[in-house]
């Protein structure tokens, strides 16, 4: 059977990453099957060909981030403003 394509580029405002939104290849599934309920798994392939740093990402929804000198993340932890 003939399969068709399409290439999307999304661009997300800060705010709703640091409000939580990640695109990653099972969100992206389930954003098309639910506009194609009546799909087989076989018949849709999804692949996030480039995303943002996931350390850009954590960072945006409030993460303090430690890596190693090769850039492996070993800890963080969620940044707190208090109140003035």
């Amino acid at each position: 059977m003939n399969k068709f394509k399409w290439v999307v580029e999304f661009e997300v405002d800060e705010v709703w990453v640091a409000d939580g939104f990640n695109l990653t290849k099972e969100r992206a599934e389930d954003m098309i099957f639910n506009d194609l309920g009546y799909a087989d798994v076989t018949e849709i392939k999804v692949k996030i060909l480039k995303s943002p740093d996931k350390n850009k990402i954590l960072k945006a929804q409030g993460y303090n981030v430690w890596k190693t000198k090769r850039n492996e993340l070993i800890g963080m932890n969620i940044l707190c403003k208090l109140p003035n």
